[in-house]
């Protein structure tokens, strides 16, 4: 996510200055530490063998584990919950899944689950005014810090709630986005009024 956020970052030369302000600082931040990285192993070889062995523990013997039979029993039985209540949801709280979307339709129904997804894509498409470019430039990196928490909540999150972070990002959106049409809004009642 933040190779594609530098990289159009990088391309698109309509973006504001505050927004490409700090890219080359960024850069280099990253070349510098993939260079240390590469130091290290470099004079430390072994480290390597660790963490592939720690992925491979982690990652691909995953399937192996009672933790991942475990976990695939929370989503059968939220699943079967889910179907018990003909799509009615048991109720936040009432079961646990190793999957947001499995977790989110069994407590909330399928109609809880489509209102909670709309809520989501609508905070995330809220837009600033046409002439806040801070306002800009913060809607466009919460819309990039999004994607990765919400991948990793697809794979393990048992509950429906999205946390705290998922609470101030939704809320920072929306007053941004609120703050967006209000100024539309005053512009539009202000050319009319001369």
């Amino acid at each position: 996510v933040a190779t594609i956020e530098w990289t159009v970052r990088f391309v698109e030369t309509h973006y504001n200055k505050l927004r490409r302000r700090h890219l080359g600082s960024e850069l280099l931040l990253v070349f510098l530490a993939a260079a240390g990285l590469a130091f290290i192993v470099l004079f430390k070889p072994s480290i390597v063998e660790g963490i592939i062995e720690t992925i491979d523990r982690m990652v691909f013997q995953k399937t192996d584990s009672s933790s991942f039979q475990e976990r695939n029993m929370w989503t059968a039985t939220s699943l079967q919950a889910l179907l018990s209540t003909y799509g009615l949801g048991v109720g936040v709280g009432g079961t646990r899944s190793s999957n947001q979307i499995v977790a989110v339709a069994s407590n909330t129904g399928i109609i809880g689950a489509m209102l909670y997804y709309l809520f989501i894509i609508q905070s995330l498409t809220r837009r600033a005014a046409p002439h806040d470019i801070e306002g800009a430039v913060l809607v466009s990196a919460l819309r990039y810090s999004f994607v990765p928490s919400f991948v990793i909540s697809l794979l393990i999150s048992p509950t429906a709630d999205f946390g705290e972070g998922g609470a101030f990002r939704y809320g920072l959106l929306t007053a941004i986005g609120i703050g967006g049409m209000y100024a539309v809004h005053h512009q539009k009642h202000a050319n009319q009024t001369r």
